[in-house]
């Protein structure tokens, strides 16, 4: 899969079945949160992954909830939507405060009104 970076500056609304966002050139895009699932459920389902009493897990679209994955200590801290493209949003420090509530408290909107959720790198 190839990879998108955008600024969580670019994020204009989370809806409950996506993420509204500006692409940096002037045109509007929307990740769909069903493609982020079918396509993390790959990814976990293809990469071997073992839970801690050594077994491989496999999951099904139904039972994962999961869109993508985060680090918040990487630098600048991402999270990383698993859509066909992967749109990685980035979130420097320096503009975080700055942003609108819907964009500081996008995790939080995640959750809460679209009940997707990322997986912690860190």
């Amino acid at each position: 899969m190839l990879e998108k970076i955008i600024s969580i500056e670019d994020i204009i609304d989370v809806t409950v079945d996506g993420i509204i966002y500006n692409d940096g050139e002037g045109t509007i895009e929307k990740v769909l949160f069903d493609e982020c699932r079918k396509n993390w459920v790959e990814h976990v389902n293809k990469s071997g992954f073992k839970d801690w009493q050594g077994n491989t897990v496999k999951i099904t679209f139904e039972q994962s909830r999961c869109i993508g994955e985060r680090n918040m200590i990487a630098k600048p801290p991402y999270i990383l939507l698993y859509s066909d493209v992967k749109i990685k949003i980035e979130m420097k420090p320096a503009v975080f405060n700055k942003l609108p509530k819907l964009q500081r408290e996008l995790l939080a909107v995640l959750y809460n009104v679209a009940k997707v959720n990322t997986f912690d790198m860190t």
